[in-house]
């Protein structure tokens, strides 16, 4: 089995790109492994639509033969997938796609936003390890940008460890995690700041907020 696909061309993120797509993916998610039958009866389109859209998710990588059928039958498998695009330095073409990506995400409703949000509303309903183990986590911080460049970096290598796993443990089940890092401060400011740190000073900052 795949562990994990990183999207790092257009035409991976293009075939994402799609309504249906995402929600065959949603529902490989929620039941794996799936036929093309099955899903199809989930998502309410026909078998041969739903066969041609996991063909081409299977082109791509995002879904894998389970084993153990043919045709109509042959059960899919997920494949986790992770991005990370940076505007300032991705192709026209990647942002265009990462564009449409998003696009067919608020299609289906199934954004990161809305996910989290499912997730608060049935954590009630979930075993109690698993509401223990869940979290979210906010936190301000006054930091370099190559400071949060490496809080990301460090994110990333903690991931790794979990992601690379062929055969995780029993009881194992999918999880996802989200986390942002932006300045909240005006771009006026930021520039400002910019400017006295490369000019080799330091700008003044407020005082720590009381704990």
């Amino acid at each position: 089995m795949s562990s994990h696909v990183e999207i790092t061309q257009p035409q991976q993120m293009r075939a994402l790109a799609h309504p249906l797509r995402l929600r065959i993916l949603k529902v490989l998610g929620e039941i794996e492994p799936a036929t093309a039958t099955q899903i199809a009866g989930r998502v309410g389109e026909s078998v041969a639509n739903c066969s041609f859209h996991l063909r081409t998710l299977a082109k791509y990588g995002f879904v894998e033969d389970a084993g153990g059928g043919q045709g109509r039958n042959r059960p899919w498998r997920h494949v986790p997938f992770s991005y990370a695009i940076d505007s300032r330095t991705a192709s026209p073409g990647m942002l265009q796609a990462a564009e449409a990506f998003g696009k067919a995400q608020e299609a289906i409703g199934d954004t990161p936003l809305r996910r989290i949000e499912h997730w608060k509303d049935d954590d009630a309903k979930r075993p109690a390890s698993w509401q223990e183990a869940s979290f979210g986590l906010g936190r301000g911080l006054r930091v370099t940008p190559e400071e949060l460049t490496q809080i990301r970096r460090q994110i990333e290598q903690v991931l790794d460890r979990f992601d690379d796993r062929d055969d995780p443990p029993a009881g194992a089940a999918r999880a996802e995690f989200w986390a942002w890092g932006f300045p909240n401060e005006s771009p006026e400011e930021l520039h400002r700041k910019e400017a006295s740190r490369a000019a080799g000073s330091t700008p003044a900052t407020d005082p720590p907020a009381d704990r």
